[in-house]
């Protein structure tokens, strides 16, 4: 899940643990992905990050991270903040609860569902959208 702070729009990437987990290479993918995707024209990005080891806060990410800031045009600038450990609540914490409370009550019987679900999750400035 991303966030950008510009437009208040979370984003979901939706995979099913058939084509990967949860780990530190399919987080570094879809880094790279939504950044090549959403970001490329910025001049300046900042990602924000928990320090969850498994997933944030480890060698394929920064490694991934720093691919990407040495493969943008010159004079772009791509910075990585890690949250203190108990103040990590983001904006993209509110897109999560969206979708926690748009999933009670709901029969979801396949993965496509899901995605059903995220788009019934807007709630005031946080819009998720789906890829």
């Amino acid at each position: 899940m991303f966030f950008v702070k510009s437009s208040k729009q979370g984003c979901c990437i939706c995979l099913s643990e058939l084509e990967g987990k949860r780990g530190s290479n399919e987080v570094a993918s879809c880094l790279n992905h939504f950044a090549t995707k959403h970001l490329s024209a910025k001049r300046h990005i900042t990602f924000y990050s928990d320090g969850c080891p498994g997933q944030n806060k480890n060698n394929v990410v920064v490694t991934a991270l720093c691919h990407m800031a040495h493969n943008r045009p010159d004079g772009q600038v791509v910075e990585v903040k890690f949250f203190e450990s108990g103040h990590t609540h983001m904006d993209v914490d509110s897109v999560h609860a969206n979708i926690e409370r748009a999933c009670t009550g709901t029969e979801i019987g396949t993965p496509g569902e899901y995605v059903q679900v995220f788009k019934s999750a807007k709630k005031g400035d946080h819009l998720p959208y789906i890829y």
